[in-house]
Formats: C-alpha cells, sequence, structure tokens
C-alpha cells in the first residue's frame, strides 16, 4: 500500500484512464496514468506500470536534498506552492525538464551559482541542446523559475540566469486561418467535429476549454469562460455575435457540453488534434492542394481570433471616431497601426496569457 497515494478510474471519451496522484485538491503530485480503449487494458498497463509507480512514490519521501546545491534548490521549487497551482499538465512538463536539469547541473554549489564564472558555465550547458533550441529553452525556463524561487526563499542571492537569451525564435504572428480554409477543412471532417473546429475560430477558445465548456456559461449574449490552464483564476469573455450565434443554433443539445460527438461524450482534446491532422491529409492528397494550409496548426486558430477582434476593433466607427478619422478614409486606420503590427500585437498578447 502506498502511503497518501490515491487512484482513480476515469472514463473519457474514447478511452479510460487510471490515474495515480499523491495528495488530495490543487496541491496533490501526479504519480501516474495509465491509458487504454478498454478499462481490461488500462489494468494491464496498471499491472506492468507497478514499478513505474512505486518509483514516483518513493522519490516523493526520499529526503530532501540539501539547498547548498542545486539539486535542493530544485527539489524545494517542485514542493513549493507555487508548482502546485500550475497545471497538471504543466507540472508534468516541468517535472520532465526539472529532472534533465538535475541529472545535468544538479552538483553545482551555492558558490559556484553566485560566483562570476556561473552565467558562462550555464550558457554553455545550455549550449549543449543547441541542436534542439525549444528544449535548451524551456529547461532555461525552468532553471530562472527555480532560480527565482530560491532567491525569493533566501536560498541564493544572485541571478546567475540573467542574459541568458532565448536559442529558438519563431514568429507565427503571420500564420492566420482564413475562411475559405476554414470551410475547406470542415468540409473533410465529421460533422461534429468539423463544429469543434469552427467553435474555436470563432471563440478563439483553447482545445481543452472549447471541448469542456458548457451550455450554462451563455448569459446575455455573452460566454464566460474560466480557462482552464489558469485552474479557472483567469476567465475568457467571448461576445456572442451573429456567427457564434449561428454556429450555436445548429449545434445539437446532447450534453451539458457545448460541443459533442455524435453520442453524447465530449471529445478529448487530442482528438480533435488528430481530427484536424487526418483532415488536412485527406486535402493534401487532392490534385494542386499539397500545399493547402502549409504550417499551420490547430492552436492558430486561437491567434486567428485574435487577429479578427484587432481587425474589427479598427474597423469600429466608435474607435474611428475617437481618432478623428472620416468613414471615407479607409486607409487611416493603417496608416498609424500597420496590418502586420496590429497582429503581432494580437499574438503578443495572446503568448503573454500563456497562449
Amino acid at each position: 500500500m502506498l502511503n497518501g497515494a490515491h487512484r482513480e478510474i476515469k472514463q473519457l471519451a474514447r478511452e479510460v484512464a487510471i490515474y495515480w496522484r499523491y495528495g488530495r485538491g490543487a496541491g496533490s503530485i501526479p504519480l501516474a496514468s495509465f491509458k487504454a480503449p478498454t478499462l481490461q487494458e488500462a489494468l494491464e498497463m496498471e499491472s506492468n506500470g507497478a514499478l513505474e509507480l512505486a518509483e514516483a512514490w518513493t522519490a516523493i519521501h526520499r529526503p530532501m536534498p540539501s539547498i547548498a546545491y542545486l539539486s535542493g534548490m530544485l527539489a524545494g521549487f517542485q514542493a513549493s506552492k507555487k508548482f502546485a497551482r500550475m497545471a497538471t499538465s504543466t507540472q508534468a512538463e516541468w517535472s520532465r525538464c526539472i529532472s534533465q536539469i538535475n541529472a545535468d547541473i544538479g552538483t553545482m554549489t551555492r558558490r559556484q551559482l553566485e560566483s562570476d564564472t556561473a552565467t558562462a558555465r550555464l550558457i554553455a550547458w545550455r549550449d549543449g541542446y543547441e541542436a534542439t533550441p525549444r528544449k535548451a529553452d524551456y529547461l532555461v525556463t525552468v532553471l530562472k523559475a527555480t532560480l527565482k524561487h530560491a532567491r525569493t526563499c533566501g536560498w541564493l542571492s544572485a541571478d546567475p540566469c540573467a542574459g541568458i537569451e532565448a536559442l529558438y525564435y519563431c514568429d507565427r504572428s503571420e500564420i492566420v486561418w482564413h475562411a475559405g480554409e476554414i470551410e475547406a477543412l470542415c468540409d473533410a471532417m465529421q460533422p461534429d467535429m468539423a463544429r469543434v473546429i469552427r467553435f474555436m475560430w470563432l471563440t478563439g477558445l483553447r482545445r481543452g476549454d472549447a471541448v469542456t465548456v458548457r451550455w450554462d456559461v451563455i448569459q446575455d449574449g455573452m460566454m464566460i469562460v474560466r480557462t482552464s490552464k489558469s485552474k479557472g483564476r483567469a476567465k475568457q469573455v467571448i461576445e456572442v455575435g451573429p456567427d457564434l450565434a449561428a454556429l450555436l443554433s445548429e449545434t445539437p443539445r446532447r450534453s451539458t457540453t457545448i460541443m459533442s460527438g455524435p453520442t453524447g461524450e465530449p471529445y478529448s482534446p487530442d482528438s480533435i488534434t488528430q481530427g484536424l491532422i487526418r483532415a488536412l491529409r485527406r486535402i493534401r492528397k487532392k490534385p494542386g492542394l499539397a500545399d493547402f494550409a502549409a504550417g499551420k496548426r490547430l492552436h492558430d486558430l486561437r491567434g486567428s481570433h485574435a487577429t479578427d477582434m484587432v481587425a474589427k476593433v479598427l474597423a469600429d466607427p466608435v474607435f474611428r471616431e475617437g481618432m478623428g478619422w472620416t468613414s471615407g478614409k479607409t486607409s487611416a486606420p493603417s496608416r498609424y497601426v500597420a496590418p502586420v503590427t496590429a497582429l503581432a500585437t494580437a499574438r503578443k498578447m495572446v503568448k503573454k496569457n500563456g497562449e
């Protein structure tokens, strides 16, 4: 028996999941999860993963490493309330990064981290992942958060990560899904799943929120959605305009959630991503469409919505009047706010709020 560990079986849209966590509530720590199409298969996976589960439980009960070393600061951050407030998926990803950092440089002492050569040493460590720049930047992000927590707790006085710049750069500000692409994409998908794509495009909701948002969030022509990524602390306020209202009116009320599959069960976020990939493959097999929506991803629907919102603000009569632009001067906004700048601003706003 694993003291403090709790087991939960959940029936998901297309599979059964067995979750093991240490503790309860917001501060609980994920130990292991086993997912399979049937309960029997999930139970078999759980049985085969008993060693993995035991190791995860044992890791929590090991004595806390000394904060005189980076390994202790990493463990302290992972046990902090700030870490516990992160979304479960973020905790899992950051835990993998913490393990990697600990394996690479966990033996660095506090004196070494506060020395004049610390930054150069950390840059050299980061450059070891130069072939995978996104991973390198993710590791540095987690390390920066760890050392910031260490300074807050008084474990460290210096900031050796100051001046370490990102290796990876990708500007997706001009990558937008257009109406014609959405129409073609939806034609290649099962109707209920196509409805989810249109819903995401018209609301800017993340996929996890789009498949779980309930009918009762619609009030007085607005949708107020508490985002799952923020654990409900942030809310997204969406106006139910004519296009969204039309989509909602044709959506069957099979469940408490707005979007659902043919049987009334909600979709999983991954199933929407896979549905998009399959639809794109079908479209790109057609003559002359090999490059259809090239480079575009599911999450770009959110940025496309942000871009559309900026464009509507620039075209709004009240906004134009406030700027003193006459109705005939259609080019006035572009002379002050370039389309690319407006697009980039919208994207930055999305990125700043956790995308």
